[in-house]
Order: structure tokens, then C-alpha cells, then sequence
């Protein structure tokens, strides 16, 4: 496959870069040169002043964008740019056709909006096969610790030892920040990000950019799908960039993608699909197949020897936590219900708690002694972990897993498809009606307080974004201490069995 050949080139010659090709399978990071200029660009104003785009508002800024494209060829200054992200992403089968669907092949044979991107957030990522020796014994004292910067695991110990393989973590900033520059993608651009209708986690892809400091105000999601963009006019790709076009018409019905909408798409009769890398980085267009970014590639020829020009202000994603930081906030509300219950009791017995109960009061001590001691996931200024709230709660986004396979004490299930309109599930609801659901799934407790804590969690670090943005979108003021993704989630947290639990019947 794409994602694992490292030495399957492209067969179109395309512009390489003589300086960065040098081969490596080392996670080392080359030594940044403070005297080394990278390639910045005055701030502009951000195009929406909303996270949430309608249609019609892209339309009309892409079409704004092309004038002034026009107007730089004509001796204009230069201007950021509008990128289109395809963050199309399943977790089940087609209910149609009960197969998976293909998201890669789906952008590649289009259509796509204008010079979109595909990101692949299972390739975008702490992977363990790039990055073996990320995980849960990683000692900050360790030499391979000092190269971590995502401090994030990707395999963790389970029951009877098992070595459990996490998908879709987050990345390191030095790689998100090398698919950036191959992206062509800068700082000050505005990024909005869409997917195909059937896909319902592209808030995962816009947090992503979120959480590794992309310009605030510049990173959109669009309301409604590529088709919905097509039924209202706005213009798309139609060329293949597969390098056999034979099927570019046929493959569309497995897929069930809709009506086609050929009265709007850009094709302009030129079979070079190769095209497509004009907006592609300089240098980087031999890390692509068939226009989708092969990040093993990428990995294996830049990240121990490319500085990236796209600069990079985290050293590890924001508002991501890890287990060690869950498990102090569980044992907080054990404690307290402890306390509440006159139970004298030092194990904290998980089957006796509820899940409706906020954070207890702020405790020093933990169930688990040194859990802290080796946190992989203190945040950029480690202030995460040295404040103390005075309340915590836990909010789950996973849908039926929830209730089928259990959840950890005192998580309230507030389920991502809520968060989302029931006709349109790349819709997010109103401010009105999300205030409403908060009322009703987090009764008593105001999500608004800054000096409250939450904490995010789902199945596996997807569907939580759902819920990080309903919180955006709600007002709340959001720190990197006061707000947190769980990025292993349920994936990490039900396998491990030291960890407590509330099991089906059990509450």
C-alpha cells in the first residue's frame, strides 16, 4: 500500500529539493539554527470571523481569493490563501453496501474542491511504527525523551502485558509541521476544512490544526458536505489524479456519493494530472502518490534533516492529556464520593459510584502513587499539570459504546451525534440548541465557568473533537489548563486493567 511503500516513486518527473532528500530512519530532530531565517508573512485579517462556514460564504471567498490572485500576477503584493482540507474519515461500513469506504481513493478520483489536500488523520500521526519508542515507559530523564515532543503514547500496556497499538494519535509538531510545507500550507492561511457526505468527524482534522497552533481565527470547518457544495454551486475538481483514469467514472457507485453536478466542475480537458502539484510545496511533490500525501515517505526523507519552514510554536499538541491526568480527576471524584458516603474504604470501588456527579473538591493525593511522576502528557508550559481545580468533570462523546461497554466513573455521556443536526450529521447545531443540550445531558453544572475543568474523552480521540467545539461554539474560554482532550480515550483506558471502571449493570 501507499501508506507503507517508502521507495515506490512516482513515475512523473517532478522538482525535488537537493538539500533535504538524504534518506533516514532515525526519529531524531535536526538542530534548529536560531540564524536560520524561516519563511513568515505578515498576518492579514482572517477571512470568516466565525469557526463554522456556511457554503456560500466559501463560495464567495474562494471566488474573492481568484481575483486576487490575479491582481498579484499583475505586480499585487502577496496575500494568504484560502486551503481546502479533505478530512473525510469512516469508522463503519457503508450502510448501503456494508463496505468500508475508501476516503483516499475517493479524493483521488474527485471531485474535490479546488487544490484541496486529503488528510489522512491515521497517517498524520504518532504511528508506532515511526515512532516505536513513544509510549507509556518513555522516562523524561531518557535520551529518546528529549526528541519526544508530543510526549504522547501509541502503544500502551494492557491486560497480561499486552503491548495495545493506539490509533490516530496526535502528532509531533516537527511532522505536522514537515506536512505543512509539503502541503504548501502556511501559518497565516486560512484553512477550512470539509468532508463527503457519510463522513462525520472532520471536527478531528480542524482540531488537529487547532492543537498544534495554527494562526487562531484561520482554521474553518464547513457546514454541509462536498455534495451539499456542489448542489449550491460552488465549483470543484473533476480530474482523476489516479494514474489509471479508466475507472474515474465507474468507481463512484460504491461509494454512494450522490448526484455527480457536472455543470460546476473545473476541468479544463488537460490529462496531466500532474497539475495538481503546482500548489503543492517546492521540493515535496516526490512524498505524494497520486496526490495524496505518503507521510511514512515524508517521514523517512525529511524529519531527521528539514527544518520546516511552516513554524512551529508547541512542543507537543495542545489541550491533550494522558491517562496519568484522567485518573487524577476520577480518583478526585471517588474520593469525594467517598467522603460523601462516610465510606472509609482506600480503594475507591468504581461499581458504587454514579455518573451524574460533578468533580469533587480539590484533593493532594492520588489513588495511584506516582502517576504523575512521568506524565507523557504534560502541556507546552507543564502548567497542566502543577494547577490544581477545584472541580473536574468528564465528558464522554462515544455514541452506543458508552452503554454497551462501559466508561469510567463519574463521565457523562454527552454523544457527538447530539452535537451535530439530525439531518445533516457535518452540521454543527446552533449556539441555541447546544446551549439546550448541555442543559439536559450536564445538568447543574455551567461548561461556561473558566475555573471549571473538563475533560474530553470517546472511543479512540476522534469523536471527542465534537465536544471540544460544541464548547467553543457554547463561549466558553478555553485554556490549555482548563480544557482537555484525552487523546488515548476509552482505546486505552477499557483495555488497561488497573485503571476503575463502570461496566454495563454495574451503576
Amino acid at each position: 500500500s501507499s501508506e507503507s511503500d517508502c521507495t515506490n516513486n512516482l513515475e512523473t518527473t517532478r522538482t525535488t529539493s537537493s538539500t533535504t532528500t538524504t534518506s533516514s530512519s532515525s526519529s531524531e530532530l535536526p538542530e534548529y539554527d536560531e540564524s536560520i531565517e524561516t519563511t513568515t508573512t505578515t498576518s492579514s485579517t482572517p477571512i470568516f470571523d466565525t469557526t463554522l462556514v456556511s457554503i456560500q460564504q466559501c463560495i464567495t471567498a474562494y471566488n474573492q481569493q481568484q481575483q486576487q490572485q490575479q491582481k498579484q500576477k499583475q505586480g499585487g503584493a502577496p496575500s494568504s490563501k484560502i486551503v481546502f482540507i479533505d478530512g473525510s474519515w469512516y469508522h463503519k461500513p457503508n450502510p448501503i453496501t456494508n463496505k468500508f469506504r475508501n476516503p483516499t481513493r475517493e479524493f483521488q478520483i474527485g471531485p474535490r474542491l479546488p487544490s484541496a489536500r486529503y488528510l489522512n488523520i491515521d497517517e498524520l500521526a504518532t504511528t508506532s511504527t515511526l515512532f516505536p519508542n513513544d509510549n507509556d515507559n518513555a522516562n523524561d530523564n531518557d535520551n529518546n525523551a528529549n526528541n519526544n515532543p508530543r510526549k504522547n503514547p501509541t502503544t500502551t500496556t494492557g491486560a497480561g502485558g499486552l503491548q495495545l497499538q493506539l490509533p490516530h494519535m496526535m502528532p509531533p509538531p516537527h511532522l505536522f509541521g514537515l506536512s505543512m510545507d509539503a502541503y504548501n500550507i502556511r501559518k497565516e492561511d486560512t484553512v477550512v476544512v470539509y468532508g463527503r457526505r457519510g463522513a462525520l468527524f472532520t471536527p478531528r482534522v480542524w482540531f488537529l490544526f487547532v492543537c498544534m497552533g495554527h494562526e487562531e481565527g484561520k482554521v474553518h470547518l464547513l457546514q454541509g458536505s462536498l455534495e451539499d457544495y456542489v448542489e449550491e454551486g460552488g465549483v470543484v475538481e473533476l480530474d482523476s489524479l489516479l494514474a489509471d483514469t479508466t475507472t474515474k467514472d465507474g468507481d463512484h457507485g460504491d461509494h454512494g456519493d450522490g448526484d455527480d453536478g457536472d455543470d460546476n466542475r473545473q476541468n479544463d480537458g488537460n490529462d496531466d494530472r500532474y497539475d495538481y502539484y503546482a500548489s503543492m510545496g517546492e521540493g515535496y511533490t516526490d512524498c505524494f502518490d497520486e496526490g495524496v500525501l505518503n507521510v511514512t515517505r515524508l517521514y523517512h526523507r525529511h524529519y531527521s534533516t528539514t527544518i520546516p519552514e511552516y513554524k512551529m510554536d508547541v512542543i507537543s499538541a495542545m489541550n491533550i492529556c494522558g491517562k496519568e491526568e484522567v485518573l487524577d480527576a476520577v480518583n478526585q471524584y471517588l474520593d469525594g464520593a467517598d467522603a460523601d458516603d462516610d465510606d472509609d474504604d482506600d480503594d475507591g470501588d468504581s461499581t458504587t459510584t454514579t455518573t451524574t456527579a460533578v468533580g469533587a473538591t480539590k484533593e493532594t493525593t492520588n489513588k495511584k502513587d506516582d502517576t504523575n511522576s512521568t506524565s507523557n502528557n504534560t502541556s507546552n508550559s507543564n502548567s497542566s499539570t502543577s494547577r490544581r481545580f477545584e472541580k473536574t468533570i468528564i465528558l464522554d462523546t462515544r455514541g452506543s459504546g458508552y452503554a454497551k461497554n462501559g466508561h469510567m466513573p463519574s463521565a457523562i455521556h454527552l454523544p457527538y451525534t447530539s452535537i451535530a443536526t439530525p439531518t445533516n450529521s457535518l452540521k454543527i447545531r446552533s449556539k441555541f440548541e447546544l446551549e439546550k443540550l448541555f442543559e439536559e445531558r450536564v445538568a447543574g453544572v455551567d461548561v461556561l465557568d473558566p475555573e471549571l475543568k473538563i475533560i474530553l474523552s470517546c472511543g479512540s480521540g476522534v469523536s471527542v473533537c465534537h465536544g471540544y467545539l460544541a464548547l467553543k461554539e457554547l463561549g466558553r474560554n478555553i485554556t490549555e489548563e482548563n480544557t482537555r482532550i484525552y487523546d488515548g480515550s476509552w482505546k486505552e483506558w477499557g483495555k488497561d486493567e488497573d485503571l476503575p471502571k463502570i461496566f454495563p449493570g454495574e451503576e
